[in-house]
């Protein structure tokens, strides 16, 4: 849509054009007064305004290239005082940029080869293409000769191009349009301009007589492009209606995975209040047989164990498909992580320098969704039978996050149950999150009456001891 910037812009018709790499000649013909020379004009033109920091007239979404040099050949520029024919003014400028060829070159020649015998003429102008052409420059040329006509078609170098005119109002239409060439429409411009009508008649019946095969060619060309351009619309037309019934396929199933999210979400936060209320009934029911020292230490696991039974069974399950590659969030550690494996429902996670393993439960999808796997690092739990005189000591290296609460509560029972002063817990040093999972237990633990790091001897940072109620 670019406009010569010195013609009305309510009027002008808008320039689409295209030098491709591949074909970096276009050569335009069509009818006298149909805009071919404005077309070179207004490339030209817009070409120097912008090299010099101007704003152009032409949509946002144009692109222009920047040349070394911008050579020009249009209008006569005869000259009696250096004794310059209009043919040999012509010849004068093809000289010069003949001389100084490069790739980054843009060359704008009218009526390439007019001006002298047309046969010799069109010899010459073909011949000045082929030197061109050795040299990719860019060139947009216009003319009248038929054999030029022909010639682009024979080239691949050369996109034909003409400037479009109604034969049944007999105007030019100064659109141009890409891939074929046009006839010069000389009668029928004679005509709307006025010309004897018995000469016109006269012209008719010579043109008749000498129109050679490529004019009919150019005229059958010109039917299937009009016919492939209506072809194109109604493809486009096509491709508007498939992406609007496809935006709405989408919108119906974003509205469908938000819907199903939602009752996932509303299922999941039922059935985690669930599993708080069954953890509290728990605890109450743990405190006041201990206040009503109705039960031993074996009777009181026992039931313990019962609770968490029937409290594991109301836990959320994880009803997402993880795949290997996605990235989850580890809910115990509340990290994120890049699934590695999938195996026995069971999901090798990687974060940070470590590579866990995880059941489905424990993991929830971010973003992408991501799956892998590996080894469950090992529980060891150790302890001495609690009694009057010995300490209690748990050893929790190897533990994952969420195992630490459930081993610490045992422990926690036990000490207090034989009435032990202390509790001695083995953390060990590593990432950290044992030792965190144990301080998150302590804080909340009712058994608790001071905890600190071990001293010396104790195993420092390492070990925690827990001083009793």
């Amino acid at each position: 849509n670019a406009r010569h910037p010195l013609l009305d812009p309510n009027k002008v018709v808008p320039l689409n054009l295209s030098l491709d790499k591949n074909k970096p000649i276009i050569l335009i013909t069509g009818p006298n007064t149909g805009g071919k020379t404005v077309v070179l004009k207004t490339v030209g033109l817009l070409t120097v305004m912008m090299q010099s920091g101007l704003l152009i007239p032409a949509n946002e979404q144009s692109n222009l290239n920047i040349y070394d040099k911008v050579f020009a050949d249009i209008g006569d520029e005869q000259s009696i005082e250096q004794s310059l024919s209009t043919f040999s003014s012509h010849l004068v400028k093809l000289k010069e940029m003949i001389e100084t060829l490069n790739e980054n070159q843009l060359l704008l020649i009218d009526e390439i080869g007019t001006g002298t015998d047309p046969n010799e003429g069109t010899s010459l102008a073909i011949a000045l293409i082929n030197e061109i052409k050795k040299h990719q420059v860019s060139m947009l040329v216009t003319t009248h000769y038929s054999e030029l006509k022909q010639y682009s078609f024979e080239h691949k170098e050369i996109m034909p191009a003409s400037m479009m005119f109604d034969h049944e109002t007999l105007k030019p239409l100064y659109k141009l349009q890409m891939g074929i060439s046009g006839s010069s429409n000389a009668l029928l411009i004679a005509q709307s301009l006025g010309l004897k009508q018995s000469v016109i008649d006269d012209a008719k019946l010579l043109s008749q007589k000498y129109e050679s095969d490529l004019t009919k060619i150019i005229e059958r060309l010109n039917e299937e492009k009009k016919q492939l351009e209506e072809e194109k619309t109604n493809l486009e037309i096509a491709k508007e209606k498939a992406l609007e019934t496809k935006e709405l396929y989408e919108s119906e199933l974003r509205f469908q995975k938000a819907s199903f999210e939602k009752e996932i979400l509303k299922i999941k936060n039922k059935e985690e209040l669930k599993w708080k209320k069954l953890q509290e009934e728990a605890k109450n029911l743990i405190e006041e047989l201990k206040e009503k020292d109705r039960l031993t230490q074996p009777e009181l696991a026992k039931a313990k164990h019962q609770i968490n039974k029937e409290v594991s069974q109301t836990k959320v399950t994880n009803t997402e498909v993880i795949h290997p590659g996605d990235t989850v969030l580890i809910k115990p550690y509340g990290q994120t992580g890049t699934v590695k494996q999938v195996k026995n429902k069971k999901y090798l996670v990687s974060f940070g320098q470590f590579e866990l393993e995880f059941s489905k439960n424990d993991l929830e999808l971010e973003r992408k969704k991501e799956i892998q796997k590996q080894t469950k690092p090992k529980k060891s739990f150790s302890g001495t039978t609690p009694n009057k005189n010995a300490s209690l000591e748990l050893d929790l290296r190897g533990f994952r996050y969420e195992d630490v609460a459930e081993a610490m509560e045992q422990a926690m029972d036990r000490a207090y149950l034989a009435n032990m002063p202390y509790l001695r817990v083995i953390h060990g040093f590593g990432t950290g999150a044992v030792r965190k999972a144990v301080y998150e237990y302590l804080k909340t633990s009712p058994y608790v009456s001071s905890y600190r790091y071990g001293q010396e001897g104790e195993g420092l940072n390492g070990v925690t001891v827990v001083t009793l109620k």
